[in-house]
């Protein structure tokens, strides 16, 4: 989740040289395909599974990164590739089926039952927050719109010496979401509602308790009921705060360095004794999802991921007047890169043409991609068993890479972000 934040739109992401370290290990599998599909749309390539795999086994290799999974499918069909361990010191291959920590992209889950709560006329889109929640500073000016697409102003609880210092010593702690309100709220919010655009995971929070008081309970019961269940996702939930593990099969997560929630990456000291072996990253695995609950605290596999974003981007959630008004709150979020949009509960992009609608996760331990494009209808969920390294986002390069084996889009032009 980076902090659960988004990466500063119009910063570059270099891509460092290659280094030659232990190569890890890979496991790939794809159905039967005959081209056709493609041939037809001439926006997407042939899919060559081998070139795929030997993007992900350099890229994993280049940015230390433990162990890394990639579901795709495209109308020619499903394509699963894998690299290295999902456990440091075993020799286990990621498969579709582990679950781990999706971080930020909860925040879809949390904005779609926000949104049919408002199709079911339970509350309203422009409805003020202290309808709901009091306590809020400016309460009576932030909207509920203003609270998913990210211009409430309001200080992200992360942010915060109190969080970080209490995160930092137990992992385990379990946070009520008053408390981590009380961590935002503490520091003055950052312009007035509705002006900018800031992400921060204390709106999230906040539309969890609006879901929570229109539905009378809890969140967790709300996504099983509402997505988990008629989806069939049988491998996905919003864990009890006192539930610090993951269900097997699963990967664990590492993170080089102390626990932390961070978005820095790591120094060129760092990463130098990273690749010497001198620094090993710590398995941070265990740890209570309350410190992210909705806006971040979900577990899930790439399977169930896949079926999730596809329903969630497609429309199968709502009716086609509250899919439109989804749509509609795409927008361009920053004067300095005209293609980076972000919307309610959602982001998008531009690979060449081709609009990509996706959510991006970062926690420790783990980074997430889950991704749809609906005009092409290709999708892809990536995911990483590392925090951040020398790339601050390490799912968002591995799917950039993977991407220009999808579309006919020069190399030179990776997504925007």
């Amino acid at each position: 989740m980076k902090s659960f934040r988004c990466r500063p739109p119009g910063r570059t992401r270099g891509r460092a040289p290659l280094v030659s370290i232990v190569t890890c290990g890979l496991v790939l599998s794809g159905c039967s395909f005959d081209g056709s599909a493609t041939e037809s749309n001439p926006e997407l390539k042939q899919v060559d599974v081998a070139a795929m795999s030997a993007t992900l086994d350099d890229t994993i290799e280049e940015l230390l990164v433990p162990g890394a999974l990639a579901l795709i499918q495209t109308p020619a069909g499903t394509y699963t590739v894998s690299a290295g361990t999902t456990t440091m010191g075993d020799d286990i291959a990621p498969a579709a089926a582990d679950q781990f920590r999706i971080g930020s992209v909860t925040k879809t889950m949390t904005v779609a039952a926000v949104l049919q709560l408002i199709q079911e006329e339970k509350i309203g889109v422009n409805d003020p927050i202290d309808k709901s929640v009091l306590g809020v500073p400016e309460g009576s000016e932030i909207t509920i719109a203003q609270l998913m697409s990210m211009r409430s102003g309001l200080h992200n609880y992360l942010d915060t010496d109190g969080f970080r210092a209490a995160f930092g010593s137990d992992p385990t702690k379990v946070w009520a979401p008053s408390e981590l309100l009380a961590l935002g709220f503490s520091q003055p919010s950052g312009f007035a509602p509705g002006t900018q655009f800031d992400y921060s995971n204390t709106n999230t929070v906040l539309l969890g308790l609006v879901v929570e008081k229109a539905e009378d309970k809890s969140l967790a019961q709300v996504f099983a009921d509402r997505f988990f269940g008629p989806l069939g996702l049988t491998r996905t939930s919003l864990p009890a705060a006192t539930d610090t593990t993951l269900s097997a099969p699963f990967s664990h997560g590492y993170q080089y360095g102390p626990l932390q929630v961070s978005d820095k990456p790591m120094t060129p000291e760092e990463t130098a004794a990273a690749r010497a072996g001198s620094l090993l990253p710590n398995d941070v695995t265990v740890m209570s999802p309350s410190w992210a609950w909705a806006a971040g605290g979900v577990v899930s596999t790439a399977d169930d991921l896949m079926t999730w974003i596809k329903a969630f981007v497609g429309g199968d959630l709502l009716d086609d007047a509250n899919q439109q008004l989804w749509w509609d709150s795409i927008r361009i979020q920053h004067d300095e890169d005209p293609r980076v949009f972000y919307g309610y509960g959602i982001t998008e992009v531009r690979f060449g043409e081709n609009r990509l609608t996706y959510h991006e996760g970062q926690l420790p331990g783990f980074n997430t991609m889950a991704v749809h494009d609906e005009a092409n209808d290709v999708s892809m969920v990536v995911w990483t068993n590392l925090s951040v390294t020398q790339d601050v986002d390490n799912a968002f390069t591995v799917m950039a890479r993977l991407l220009q084996h999808i579309y006919n889009t020069p190399a030179d032009t990776p997504p925007a972000r």
